[in-house]
């Protein structure tokens, strides 16, 4: 059986102190290595992992619930005790290993036959910063970035709200009154057109009459939703941000 080397190029990680609403302090562990498929292959998987947790200024209770979650959620960490470095290593590894299973049979193939197989590079990217809050509330943003071949690679922005108190997750059950979907649909479609600014991917749109999806982001002046590529668009359109502000949600909010 033939060897097969892992050629690292780069590998890093930094520890950023920065502050935040209300007192939270967060750190920001990153990690980026470029790995070949093979010995004297010239393909490579390349992957970047920046992922931004909690350290003080919450209780120790919310700190380990926020980063169980925080890795969970990016790096499929399922831990009981939340640990970035080993989290983060787990993942580059499971990764790593597809990329060559997924791949080592057409490179070896292309060696024995001389025909050329296109895509046999990939990149994965993971960024995960807290954004915006509003009260007790706190938004953390996980961009993705998965390239495996074709004529693009796959993308989108995905929100988990926490709760600053005990570091829980905060839904659209926990901020809605019940049966509030069919009054949520109607004010994010009202607000869709405007939301976009662009009359022509307007009319490119999937669907014009918009549901919650759950994936929304807390501010000062509002509760705005995110829908991916594909969701809603075709992916030209790129992420869609429906803003609604907070006077136009009293009355469904508890």
């Amino acid at each position: 059986m033939k060897r097969i080397v892992f050629l690292i190029l780069a590998a890093a990680a930094v520890a950023v102190s920065c502050s935040r609403e209300r007192g939270l302090k967060t750190d920001t562990y990153e990690r980026e290595v470029v790995v070949a498929l093979a010995e004297d292959a010239a393909d490579s998987i390349t992957m970047k992992v920046k992922l931004e947790y909690p350290v003080s200024g919450i209780s120790d209770e919310a700190v380990q619930a926020m980063t169980k979650s925080i890795l969970g959620q990016s790096v499929e960490y399922t831990g009981e005790t939340p640990d970035m470095e080993a989290a983060i290593d787990k993942y580059v590894e499971a990764t790593v290993a597809n990329y060559r299973d997924t791949n080592l049979p057409y490179w070896e193939e292309s060696k024995e036959e001389g025909v050329s197989f296109m895509g046999l590079s990939w990149e994965d990217e993971i960024i995960g910063t807290f954004d915006g809050s509003h009260g007790d509330v706190i938004s953390y943003v996980l961009y993705s970035y998965s390239y495996q071949g074709g004529a693009h690679g796959s993308w989108g922005n995905f929100v988990t709200n926490f709760s600053l108190k005990d570091g829980s997750v905060v839904t659209e059950d926990d901020l809605f009154v019940p049966d509030y979907r069919a009054e949520l649909s109607k004010i994010l479609t009202d607000h869709l057109y405007d939301s976009m600014g662009d009359p022509e991917a307007y009319d490119c749109l999937f669907v014009k009459e918009i549901e919650p999806n759950g994936n929304f982001e807390v501010s000062e002046e509002g509760l705005s939703y995110l829908y991916n590529p594909y969701e809603i668009g075709p992916y030209a359109i790129g992420l869609v941000t429906v803003t609604v502000p907070w006077q136009e949600l009293e009355h469904i909010l508890k």
